[in-house]
């Protein structure tokens, strides 16, 4: 199967954009956080962004290598991880992005906004560690 470069790359740029754009609108503190219902609103929705990007490359890269179907989108990085190309202990470690996607889209009503605050301050360089994984892998395919 001949890579999809062109959709992987598109889904890279939109990722490190929506990075970015985090790490500009990232307040200082949590009560900064949590007293602006439009920086967390802006915030949930570059993060979903972001994470979904890696889920979608995630899917590209595993219909590329001919691995196993994922079952649900937790799947994606222990498939990855497995096939080696993210190494498994960050692989157990991007797991849980995958299930907090689903709650900023499915379960809004009862965001953790410490949480989000929390992934923000501590957890964009997995997603930034996660396109460099995926570009090794690209370039590896020559």
């Amino acid at each position: 199967m001949v890579i999809d470069r062109e959709a992987i790359a598109a889904r890279l740029r939109r990722l490190d954009e929506c990075v970015a754009e985090l790490r500009e609108l990232r307040p200082g503190t949590l009560q900064d956080y949590l007293a602006s219902r439009r920086l967390r609103s802006n915030c949930e929705r570059e993060l979903q962004v972001a994470i979904q990007c890696a889920l979608d490359i995630g899917n590209h890269v595993i219909a590329e290598e001919n691995l196993t179907v994922p079952q649900d989108q937790t799947d994606i990085f222990h498939i990855l991880g497995a096939s080696g190309i993210l190494p498994s202990p960050f692989a157990e470690r991007i797991v849980p992005m995958a299930g907090f996607r689903n709650i900023l889209v499915h379960d809004y009503l009862r965001i953790d906004h410490t949480r989000v605050y929390s992934i923000l301050t501590q957890a964009l360089a997995d997603l930034e560690e996660f396109a460099r994984h995926v570009q090794t892998w690209l370039d590896s395919k020559g």
